[in-house]
């Protein structure tokens, strides 16, 4: 375990094995297979329940209060799930708190004015804001 002062939390444990389960079972429904899944390469663990923020700090179930840095602009709204994972050399290890959210439609930054669109790289298709695929 790449975290020797945690003990993991069985939540923690659950989501790991939910998504090797989710990997391979996308490996053996694919015709177009090449491989067995490969293993995380990037350190990292869910916490999918009771996550807690209070202002600047992040709470990890058996660990405590963590203190994050960068700004929070969905404050206000219900947390869903934090990813944590960890970058950098094992030496000088960094780590970075993902954490989703469940935001109001009225509080979306509304799109950009000159129809700019980002797109993830790794997507087989996309749909804009009206639905066209």
């Amino acid at each position: 375990m790449w975290l020797p002062w945690a003990v993991p939390d069985s939540a923690c444990v659950r989501y790991t094995l939910k998504y090797l389960a989710d990997a391979y079972t996308r490996f053996l429904n694919d015709p177009r297979n090449k491989g067995r899944p490969r293993h995380f390469t990037v350190p990292a663990f869910t916490i999918p329940d009771d996550v807690k923020m209070d202002g600047d700090r992040l709470y990890v179930p058996k660990v405590g209060w963590l203190r994050l840095a960068g700004s929070n602009q969905y404050a206000g709204c219900r947390l869903l799930t934090v990813r944590v994972r960890m970058e950098g050399t094992e030496q000088y290890p960094q780590l970075y708190a993902h954490v989703c959210y469940a935001v109001p439609a009225e509080q979306v930054r509304p799109p950009a004015a000159d129809d700019a669109l980002g797109l993830d790289r790794n997507v087989g298709q996309a749909t804009d804001s009206e639905g066209v695929v």
